[in-house]
């Protein structure tokens, strides 16, 4: 009989060392799974920041490819207006460039001839008649989308300075009323720039073939 009370000890102790064993690894599994917690809370804040910088770099990379995308159907719209062969510019007259990057917007021979409408801009009331000092050009391919532009051309050349070209007021009305006719476009060539200031995008008279 003895040895069984000892067997019965035993078989206790046994059963709380066991218990005692798997409240261990109960308090284990918690302290890891609340350190995992904190990792994560610390690690959130990088992880925002790396997928906030993740995505600036995709739209920027984005940005950079419509850009390139714009410039290239630029060049190419600037290729096809500038198509004109050497034969063809000597008997077409002066060639009417860019001042800034000298690229050629039209000929002598694609001017509209007019007339000048009162004294000039700013004249006293009853001045003379002056000669006229803007240029009038037929509408040509690379004026796409003159209408969108409130009133102001640009130089097609994504390479020049950028400045814009004022349309004549005397033009503005009727070209948007009548874009497919031959009224034209119409630019100042009096206006010289001042000493030291960024030059406008204006067009000057320049004896030039190719």
């Amino acid at each position: 009989m003895p040895a069984v009370g000892n067997f019965e000890l035993q078989g206790q102790q046994n059963s709380q060392q066991v218990a005692q064993v798997s409240e261990q690894l109960q308090a284990q599994q918690q302290q890891q799974q609340q350190q995992l917690q904190q990792q994560e809370q610390q690690d959130r804040p990088q992880q925002e920041r790396h997928t906030e910088l993740q995505t600036q770099e995709e739209e920027r990379q984005q940005e950079q490819q419509l850009q390139q995308q714009q410039e290239q159907q630029q060049s190419q719209q600037l290729a096809a207006s500038s198509s004109i062969s050497r034969g063809t510019s000597d008997s077409q007259g002066a060639v009417y460039c860019c001042r800034c990057c000298r690229h050629k917007l039209f000929y002598e021979s694609q001017l509209y001839p007019h007339e000048p409408k009162g004294p000039p801009k700013g004249a006293p009331r009853g001045a003379p008649r002056a000669k006229c000092t803007s240029a009038f050009v037929e509408p040509l391919g690379w004026m796409g989308g003159l209408e969108e532009q409130q009133g102001r051309l640009s130089c097609p050349n994504p390479a020049g300075f950028g400045g814009l070209i004022k349309v004549c007021d005397l033009l503005r009305e009727v070209f948007s009323a009548a874009a497919n006719l031959a009224v034209g476009v119409g630019w100042d060539l009096s206006a010289p720039a001042a000493i030291g200031a960024p030059q406008p995008s204006k067009c000057t008279f320049l004896a030039l073939t190719n």
